[in-house]
């Protein structure tokens, strides 16, 4: 969900940037789980109630989703830029509520596609199927495996992945840390990355946020600004990478000169996050112009507390939780690479009110398996090694039918075998099952979450040999040897430009052509 409104108010003080702009050997962190939705959105009809998962019935072939992300990985590696790929891991004890609200949301949303497919509505079906996309530790290990083969730097944190993320922003490179981080997620603005970079394209053009400028209230324009009122991330999940078009005069983006990372923590707590819901009614913009008059929480909550149309929105103990939030998003439990040991965030102090019980900001494990999760080894929530299936069979194979003169056919010489068998035989498709098409989009409109949304399976993919031919492509069945034709080197010189030329060795005699070629009618022509 991220925070609250908080992707609109950071909108005007983005810079567009390019990944090519960036100096060669930057390193970057990547938010893993970001890139597989946006790849999830390629075979939506595949991961619905009683999808056919094509790939997986195939040995060596890669899922779309995966596709998507070392597609991401490669670009930015070609660009001079090393990523580090970085998953979730188990789910953090303060997410609860959010996590079960999320599963229901996704129990309705398939519940309502299902129906939309059983009715025709195939549009409605992908819309409801969109939004139930669940990215699955399963899915996560697919990718972790193509990382490996690609030699790309990954880690599993424990718990949340933007607490790891944060964590390689905030530490040197000399340890192992990172120069940025790339994510769609408000969040780890919220847990003090320096340097954010948002909305990704495949061109490679993004949006980056400097933490520093956001406190020194380098707006990027305030007469362009939107004057749209900052919306739920889960409302617009493309707010903070809406394109930068002049729009009408508006108010002022919200003014953080003077403002610090505590202060700035506190109004992103306030307006809502993952581990605490804002009080009803206050979003970002009232809540910072409460807080920016005070500059001191605790003032915020004796005023709203004195406010008979407000005291009764807040719930009994909201103070605690929101001390309890905003220590998650600065003493979350990590996984320290460098170290190979977990870690806070930030250390706790010692004072802290919540020493007697931290079990809020993640309960501490054993570091060995700690190590196995973040290697991918271990699923992070079962703690259990992950079983590798092999591929299940297809569900039907071409099959072929002869005609009762194949024997004969099988006689003669290879072109009257290839007439017969060409003749005789009829190839046989399996029948074709009905499959939902996602909409596809027309090249000049295409941008990066429209690549998503097209179904990868009807888009050729050049760099993925063994994915060129799956189940729906042209089957092509060699039934006889050609014994006149045959593939092989030519001489040296040429085999420098063309190895595997075609050649025709040359004719073997038979009967007939002994009978009856011109060589032997001008032989038995007597001499004049």
């Amino acid at each position: 969900m991220g925070i609250k409104g908080l992707p609109a108010v950071l909108e005007p003080y983005c810079e567009r940037v390019h990944v090519g702009e960036y100096a060669p050997g930057t390193r970057c962190a990547v938010d893993a789980y970001s890139w597989l939705h946006k790849g999830a959105f390629g075979c939506v009809d595949a991961l619905a109630p009683g999808g056919d998962r094509a790939w997986e019935r195939r040995p060596g072939a890669t899922a779309p989703y995966v596709k998507y992300a070392v597609h991401r990985a490669n670009m930015l590696r070609h660009h001079g830029i090393e990523p580090v790929i970085v998953f979730d891991g188990d789910r953090a004890p303060a997410k609860r509520g959010e996590e079960r609200a999320r599963r229901e949301r996704r129990a309705a949303l398939l519940e309502r596609g299902e129906r939309a497919r059983a009715a025709g509505d195939k549009e409605g079906a992908f819309r409801a199927f969109s939004g139930a996309i669940d990215v699955t530790p399963e899915m996560a290990r697919e990718l972790i495996v193509a990382l490996k083969r690609e030699k790309f730097e990954f880690v599993v944190a424990p718990y949340e992945a933007d607490a790891t993320i944060a964590s390689l922003a905030l530490t040197a490179k000399e340890r192992g840390g990172v120069d940025l981080v790339f994510t769609e997620d408000s969040d780890l603005v919220a847990y003090g990355c320096p340097r954010v970079v948002f909305k990704l394209e495949k061109s490679g053009d993004a949006k980056e946020l400097r933490l520093a400028s956001l406190f020194e209230g380098a707006a990027r324009a305030t007469t362009t600004t939107t004057t749209e009122t900052p919306s739920d991330e889960n409302v617009d999940d493309n707010a903070i990478g809406r394109a930068n078009k002049p729009k009408s005069k508006g108010p002022p983006p919200l003014d953080f000169t003077g403002w610090d990372y505590e202060l700035f923590l506190s109004l992103c707590v306030l307006s809502g996050c993952d581990f605490l819901d804002n009080i009803r009614g206050l979003g970002i913009k009232k809540m910072y112009n409460i807080l920016n008059k005070h500059r001191c929480v605790d003032a915020v909550f004796a005023e709203l507390r004195a406010n008979e149309k407000i005291k009764d929105l807040i719930a009994e103990g909201y103070e605690v939780e929101w001390r309890k939030a905003r220590m998650i998003f600065k003493h979350a439990l990590v996984w320290d690479p460098h170290a190979g040991a977990l870690r806070h965030l930030t250390p706790v102090p010692e004072h802290c009110e919540f020493a007697n019980d931290l079990s809020f900001l993640g309960p501490k494990f054993d570091d060995d398996e700690a190590r196995r999760i973040a290697e991918g080894e271990l699923n992070p929530i079962t703690r259990q090694k992950f079983k590798i299936e092999s591929p299940r069979r297809a569900a039907k194979k071409t099959t072929l039918k002869i005609g009762d003169r194949r024997g004969k056919a099988a006689q003669g010489t290879s072109a009257q075998r290839s007439f017969m068998m060409n003749f005789l035989t009829k190839v046989v498709s399996p029948k074709k099952k009905p499959v939902f098409e996602a909409p596809t989009f027309e090249d000049d409109e295409l941008d990066d979450d429209a690549l998503a949304a097209v179904n990868v399976d009807a888009v050729p993919i050049s760099n993925a040999v063994e994915n060129a031919v799956d189940s729906r492509d042209v089957l092509t069945i060699d039934l006889i040897d050609d014994d006149d034709v045959a593939l092989k080197p030519i001489d040296a010189d040429a085999a420098k430009t063309d190895v595997f030329a075609r050649t025709t060795p040359p004719r073997r005699k038979n009967f007939l052509s002994s009978m009856f070629s011109p060589g032997r009618a001008k032989k038995a022509r007597p001499s004049p």
